[in-house]
């Protein structure tokens, strides 16, 4: 039996019961295995149907078998195979005004997308009681925010990143959105992966 003995030990962690996840790119997919390593007993995932590449097993926590699959699929293969319990609930890709009633839990904005999606996602967020956090990555960079202040737009593919990026960039999403007051050891001078003020960070060429 999974003991979260440990973790119920540190002083103001709540760990949402339920999650959203936009995008199961890059940060999505870090994103969405973190939450069920933290004990997120729900996670909705919306994602386009994508296959699993190559280079996706070099920077996913993906089985090399797993090329070729559905990556909603494989990813909530992985998720299952860590925590039996998780219920993962795969959706298609998130539609702009459509699938805001969708939203529960905390919501993890990992879609590349517009200022207008940014912004009417926290926007929604904001008037329901949504705890809502978002990130993003460009190579050996990366950031979060707690407010619509990281829209990125779309890059062609692939887009360089790199393992210890993005999980880094995805531990803190996760970090931020259930952790208050947000905070880490050292300085933002002393993390050298691009953070400003360890919160948020605008950086129009980044990726998700």
């Amino acid at each position: 039996m999974i003991s979260y003995e440990r973790q119920n030990r540190i002083e103001h962690l709540t760990v949402a019961e339920v999650a959203t996840v936009l995008g199961a790119g890059g940060l999505g997919t870090w994103v969405a295995y973190l939450l069920a390593l933290s004990g997120v007993a729900e996670i909705h995932i919306f994602t386009p149907e994508l296959k699993v590449r190559d280079f996706d097993v070099a920077r996913f926590p993906f089985p090399a078998n797993a090329i070729g699959s559905n990556r909603g699929e494989a990813l909530k293969i992985v998720i299952e195979s860590i925590r039996p319990d998780c219920k993962v609930v795969l959706n298609e890709r998130f539609q702009h005004n459509r699938d805001e009633k969708k939203l529960s839990g905390a919501v993890f904005n990992c879609a590349a997308d517009t200022n207008d999606f940014d912004e009417t996602i926290y926007t929604y967020c904001q008037d329901n009681g949504l705890n809502y956090v978002t990130g993003g990555y460009e190579g050996a960079a990366g950031g979060v925010a707690v407010g619509p202040h990281l829209a990125v737009p779309p890059q062609p593919e692939p887009v360089p990143s790199w393992p210890p990026v993005l999980s880094f960039v995805a531990s803190m999403m996760v970090h931020a959105a259930f952790v208050r007051p947000f905070s880490f050891f050292g300085t933002p001078d002393s993390l050298d992966v691009g953070l400003e003020k360890a919160r948020t960070l605008s950086r129009p060429g980044m990726a998700r």
